[in-house]
C-alpha cells in the first residue's frame, strides 16, 4: 500500500481530535468558541475536510488536555495534513477520494454504467472527459494522465485488494467506438488475472437488484481504522462513514457479488465481447 498522503493524515487527524474532544467532555460549540472558529468548522476538521494550522493544533491539544504523546502525534499528523497532495487535474471534491483511494488497503466497487477511473484506459478516459460538462479542454490531457497513473498501484509490490462488480452495460456501451472499447475490455481482462483483483460482471439477465441506478465504492483504510462509502454524481460526492451506512452498502455489495457471474464466467463474457468487437459485430 502506498504511504499515507495528506488526505489520509487529515482524516486520521480529525478522528484523533474528535476522540480527544470527547474524552475531555467538550462539545463542538465549546471548541469553536475557544478557538474563534465559525460553528461548523469543528465538524469539518473532525471529518477531515478542513485543515488546521500549527497554532490551532497547539491551542487544541492544550484546551483538550492531551497527554504529551498524544499531543506529539496530533502535531505530527497536522504537519502531514498541511502538505500539498499530488492529485493532477481533478475537481476539488474528487481530491479527497483520490487521496483515500491511494491509501486504501481494500477497494470494493459496484459500477453499473461507467468503467471506474482506476481501470480506465487513456482513450476511454479521454472520451469520458470530453463528454463531461465540467472538464475544461486545456485540462483534459493532464486529467487523463492522472487517472491512468492511479492504476499503477494495482501492480505494486504491496497492492490493495480490489473487488469489483461491473454492470454488463459497461461492456456493451461503445464509448469512443469499437476500437477504444476493445482496448478497454482487454485491460479489464488483464486486470482480472491479477492475484489481488476479483472482477465479476452482473449480467442483464440478473434482473432487479438493490442498487439499480446507484454505483458506489467502499474504501477500507486499515491503518486509519476507517471504512467509508463513496458515492459520486455529476457535480459532487458524498462520503458515508456511519456504521449503519457502511453495513447497508456492504450487504448490498454482498448480494450483488452473489447475483453476478463468477470470476471464470465473467472472464469468458469479457472474451466474447472482445471477440465481437474484433469481428465488427
Amino acid at each position: 500500500m502506498a504511504g499515507s498522503g495528506p488526505t489520509i493524515s487529515r482524516l486520521q487527524l480529525g478522528m484523533e481530535l474528535q476522540q480527544l474532544r470527547e474524552r475531555a467532555g467538550k462539545d463542538r460549540e465549546e471548541v469553536a468558541a475557544r478557538l474563534g472558529w465559525y460553528p461548523g468548522k469543528v465538524s469539518k476538521v473532525e471529518q477531515g475536510t478542513a485543515t488546521v494550522s500549527a497554532t490551532e493544533i497547539d491551542a487544541l491539544v492544550s484546551f483538550l488536555d492531551a497527554d504529551p504523546a498524544t499531543a506529539e502525534r496530533i502535531r505530527r499528523l497536522g504537519t502531514e495534513a498541511r502538505k500539498r497532495g499530488s492529485y493532477g487535474k481533478v475537481s476539488d471534491w474528487a481530491r479527497t477520494y483520490v487521496g483515500m483511494e491511494a491509501g486504501a488497503s481494500e477497494i470494493d466497487i459496484f459500477a453499473e454504467e461507467l468503467i471506474p477511473g482506476l481501470l480506465q484506459t487513456e482513450d476511454y478516459a479521454r472520451e469520458i472527459a470530453k463528454a463531461s460538462v465540467l472538464a475544461k479542454e486545456p485540462d483534459i490531457d493532464q486529467l487523463v494522465k492522472s487517472r491512468v497513473e492511479r492504476r499503477n498501484k494495482l501492480y505494486s509490490d504491496n497492492p490493495p485488494l480490489l473487488s469489483i462488480v461491473l454492470g454488463e452495460a459497461e461492456l456493451r456501451r461503445l464509448v469512443g467506438g469499437p476500437a477504444v472499447m476493445r482496448q478497454q475490455l482487454e485491460l479489464l481482462r488483464e486486470v482480472a488475472d491479477l492475484h489481488n483483483v476479483t472482477l465479476q460482471v452482473l449480467p442483464f439477465s440478473s434482473g432487479a437488484h438493490a442498487s439499480l441506478g446507484t454505483s458506489f465504492t467502499i474504501l477500507t483504510l486499515r491503518t486509519q481504522r476507517l471504512r467509508t462509502v463513496y458515492i459520486e454524481d455529476i457535480t459532487n460526492a458524498d462520503y458515508l462513514d456511519r456504521q449503519h451506512h457502511v453495513e447497508s452498502y456492504t450487504l448490498v455489495l454482498d448480494r450483488l457479488c452473489k447475483a453476478a457471474l463468477g470470476m471464470n464466467e465473467s472472464a469468458a463474457l469479457l472474451d466474447r465481447v472482445i471477440s465481437e468487437l474484433s469481428n465488427g459485430r
